[in-house]
């Protein structure tokens, strides 16, 4: 997404709007499906059928910021970056702190500052 934005730049922005917001719902629901509705002791059609689930509400939620909500969706790649950044802050300098949420506290710093860039 990265290169893609780099090499065509806000021309393409519903595109990386859409694959961003698309992504984020995408692994929020996989995360948290595999968490609550996927045991060791379920039949494999229950993880078909949250990947299924999880692709058609990313699918819907990337068309419904795409064509309605474009500084919303604006702010769901600036979330998403910020969130890299602050993993990456975490990698190379916070980790020395020693404290045991700074790894959250990072992400969630630098996604609402990026994503607040990202609208403003």
């Amino acid at each position: 997404m990265g290169i893609f934005l780099l090499f065509f730049g806000w021309y393409s922005d519903k595109v990386i709007v859409f694959l961003a917001t698309f992504l984020l719902v995408f692994i929020i629901l996989i995360v948290f499906l595999s968490n609550v509705a996927i045991t060791a002791t379920s039949p494999s059609w229950v993880s078909w059928i949250s990947l299924v689930g999880s692709t058609i509400a990313g699918l819907i939620a990337a068309f419904i910021l795409v064509f309605k909500y474009k500084n919303f969706g604006h702010f769901v790649v600036g979330l998403l970056a910020g969130l890299l950044v602050g993993i990456l802050m975490y990698a190379l300098v916070l980790h020395y702190i020693n404290f045991d949420g700074m790894l959250y506290i990072s992400m969630a710093f630098f996604a609402i500052l990026l994503g607040y860039l990202m609208v403003k």
